[in-house]
């Protein structure tokens, strides 16, 4: 299983842990303030208070083992650089470093950051992808080639079983949970539409017109299924 340290829990970096952990990714998540850890200390796999630019408190937690790092703190820059440097005297494979400037996108490559992300860029790409095509609700990139997405299904999958659907086998993508839209009317006449989540399917479960599924999976394999 994939194991992923992410230093700085503030909006992006709970958001990034929690993504990560429904992935099915093994999450290591760090903060200094205690109010962050205790908001996901039941909803990951690791989580510790420790200052990430400690050498002595990584190596406590095996952060260099990890497969890949995010140093994912917006405010405190100079933590952010203090991190990247620690992280990268530990040998950790790759490590990816949230930037606000170019000017600090410089400075945490100089100090061993592989890839830097600017969050609101990211997200701008985000919301294109989802534009693009009608049936792609969601985009979320977890990794250099590695995205979930919100799928609407086609014709292929309506009245098929999950397990008939063989997505592993077939197209090489993990189906994390389905939302089926159930239609029902008001007093007035009005249609109101509300949304299922059956966050673990099971194999025997039936596919409707209207269903969206969350899948987990290569960039090139999610397009080859989705059309996107």
């Amino acid at each position: 299983m994939k194991q992923i340290l992410v230093a700085g829990l503030g909006r992006f970096g709970e958001a990034l842990a929690l993504t990560l952990e429904e992935a099915g990714v093994e999450v290591i998540a760090v903060d200094t303030d205690p109010n962050h850890v205790e908001v996901v200390k039941d909803r990951v796999t690791h989580v510790a208070q420790l200052d990430s630019t400690d050498l002595a408190a990584l190596k406590a937690i095996g952060a260099e083992g990890v497969d890949a790092a995010v140093v994912a703190m917006g405010e405190d820059f100079q933590a952010s650089v203090l991190t990247t440097a620690a992280l990268k005297e530990l040998g950790v494979k790759r490590i990816v470093a949230r930037a606000n400037t170019e000017r600090e996108a410089r400075i945490l490559r100089l100090a061993g950051a592989d890839r830097i992300v600017f969050v609101e860029q990211e997200m701008g790409q985000r919301l294109g992808k989802a534009l693009v095509g009608d049936s792609v609700l969601d985009h979320i990139a977890l990794a250099e080639g590695y995205a979930m997405i919100q799928w609407a299904i086609d014709d292929r999958l309506t009245g098929k079983t999950l397990r008939e659907s063989e997505f592993r086998s077939r197209y090489r993508v993990n189906v994390v949970a389905i939302k089926r839209r159930e239609v029902t009317h008001a007093e007035d006449g009005s249609e109101q539409i509300r949304e299922r989540l059956d966050p673990v399917p099971l194999p025997e479960y039936r596919f409707a017109a209207g269903d969206i599924l969350v899948l987990v999976g290569k960039d090139s394999d999610l397009e080859a299924l989705t059309g996107a």
